[in-house]
Parts: structure tokens; sequence; C-alpha cells
């Protein structure tokens, strides 16, 4: 009893420093110190993935720790659950058990990193509209997509973090194509990738910066409309199914049956006669 009390303890005690540290790690979120280039998360990827959290919003250089603490918490918690509440199951299956707790924190980043990219690619088009206002009254690029990023989107949204580190590297002197090119490897979106490369060979060719974003602004709304046109097209199919599946045996008991009913009776007529 005592035994199992201390076991119990033991299991609550894990359970809250796993949470308390889940949270302290979800909240890490980037800020003016982790205005870095792209080059700087490779060497961090041979210790844990910090390109992956990076892309997840996430800080890089204030997570290492947590990150490895969560997860040694996850599979000695989910080890200890195994043993209490399974103590009859197999060494293997404690062994599995572990190994997924060990891997959950990996795979809610990559649920977290996808929501992130669904969400900045769903503002980009508002955004780019916004900025081509605030380019055509003259305002500078940097301010330009501090303004944009304050006010066209909120406090909260991951495009607007991104956005307003990257005012902070315009302003700080740094090379315009390098931060365009990190932002888009930061985030992992496609469109910004895109957008990145436009801007860069905008900017090394010396066409006007007002130019590349409605080029890039016309792709993002044709890709869009495709994409609710493919949407229709598939509700559209989804509809036509359930009609086929009804209306297919209405048209057989409607005109098959009394066709066949008239084919019985001549049949009929013709053995009598014969």
């Amino acid at each position: 009893m005592n035994t199992s009390l201390f076991t119990d303890l033991i299991l609550g005690v894990l359970l809250v420093i796993t949470c308390w540290l889940f949270y302290l790690f979800h909240n890490t979120r980037v800020d003016d110190k982790d205005i870095t280039s792209f080059g700087d998360l490779l060497p961090l990827d041979n210790i844990y993935p910090a390109n992956l959290i990076r892309q997840a919003g996430l800080s890089v250089f204030r997570n290492r720790l947590l990150y490895w603490s969560i997860k040694l918490s996850l599979a000695i918690t989910a080890v200890i659950m195994a043993l209490e509440f399974m103590p009859t199951m197999p060494v293997w299956l404690h062994i599995l058990v572990s190994v997924i707790a060990f891997f959950m924190l990996d795979g809610w980043l990559l649920l977290k990193r996808q929501m992130r990219k669904q969400r900045i690619d769903a503002s980009l088009e508002f955004f780019i509209s916004l900025l081509v206002v605030y380019l055509q009254s003259g305002t500078p690029l940097s301010q330009a997509f501090r303004l944009s990023a304050k006010y066209g989107l909120t406090k909260e949204h991951p495009l607007a973090d991104e956005l307003l580190l990257l005012s902070l590297e315009l302003e700080s002197g740094r090379d315009r194509q390098r931060a365009f090119a990190d932002l888009a490897k930061r985030t992992g979106v496609q469109n910004l990738n895109k957008l990145a490369a436009i801007i860069n060979i905008g900017l090394q060719i010396g066409s006007p910066l007002i130019n590349c974003l409605q080029s890039q602004l016309s792709a993002i709304q044709q890709q869009r409309q495709q994409l609710v046109n493919s949407k229709i097209n598939r509700k559209s199919l989804e509809v036509l199914l359930p009609m086929l599946l009804v209306c297919f045996p209405m048209f057989l008991v409607l005109v098959f049956f009394p066709a066949a009913i008239q084919f019985m009776d001549l049949l009929s007529v013709l053995a009598d006669s014969l």
C-alpha cells in the first residue's frame, strides 16, 4: 500500500513537472533576441531540431534545455504509468510506450508548425496589399513592414512576429537580400519563399518593389482562386455521389421495372398461344 502511494506521488510530481516545463516551452515566443540568420540554426540541428522549433514560432536558443527535459520527462512518466496501471504488459510494450512518449513533443511541433504555416499563408494576401499601399505612399521599406504588421495583423499573429523581426533587421542595417531569404526559411512558407525571391531579384536588377509585390499578389490571388475552384469541384462531387445512390435505384424502379412486367406479360401471352 505504501509502495503504491509512493509511486502515485512520484507520478503526480512528474506530471506537474512535465506540464510546467511544457508551459514554459510553449510560451517562449520569438522576440528581438531571436534575430539570427538561418545559417546560425544549422549547427543546432545536430543537437535538437532547431529549424522545426523556429518554424513553429518558438525560441530556438532559450528552448534547448527545455526541449530535452520535456522529452525525458514524458518518457519516464509514460513508463511509470504503464507499470502502475498495466503491470502485466510485456517489456517490449513498455519500451514502445516510452519511445512513443519520447517523440510526442516532436509530433506536437510538427502540428504546430503546420498550423502556423496555414495562418501565415492565409494572411499573406492582405499583408502584401497593405504593404503596397504603404510603399505607394512613400513609406520606407522597413517602416512599411512594421506598419503593415502593426495595423494589418493582430499582435498574436505569427506573421506579425516575423515581420517585426524583419523590420528590426532592416533598420539595423542588415543586407536586405539575406534578411528576406532568412525570413522565408525561418517560416517555411512557400509563398513567402517566392516573395523573398521576387524581392531579391527586384533589388538586384533595380526593379521597383511595388511592381514585384503586385506581381506576387496577383500570383497568390490566382493560386487562391484555383484552390477555391478545386474545393467547389470536390464539394460538387461529394454532393453528386449521394444523389446517384438515391436516384439510380429510383431510375431502375420507374423505368426497368414496368418494362420487365410488360416483357413478362408478353412471354406469358406467347406461352398461352403455343
